[in-house]
């Protein structure tokens, strides 16, 4: 058996290229938020126009060095 595919729980640097499934480019991960278990809750990702938004980890995958979001939707920080 090898190892376990990564989830969007694995640890991803700041700088990581965050990208839609079909490659769109979105931004990049610029800190990543964790509850009190230390588990990630979300990247805050800079977009080209440096807005900062929320991918919540449950729309996210990792690939390689890359955050796959499954969707367009990056939220507003609240």
């Amino acid at each position: 058996a090898g190892p376990a595919r990564p989830t969007a729980a694995a640890e991803v640097s700041a700088g990581a290229m965050v990208h839609t499934a079909d490659g769109a480019m979105l931004g990049r991960v610029i800190d990543v938020t964790r509850d009190t278990m230390g588990r990630v809750e979300a990247y805050v990702v800079r977009t080209a126009d440096g807005a900062e938004r929320l991918l919540p980890s449950a729309s996210a995958r990792i690939e390689g060095d890359a955050v796959i979001a499954s969707g367009e939707d990056l939220q507003s920080p609240q």
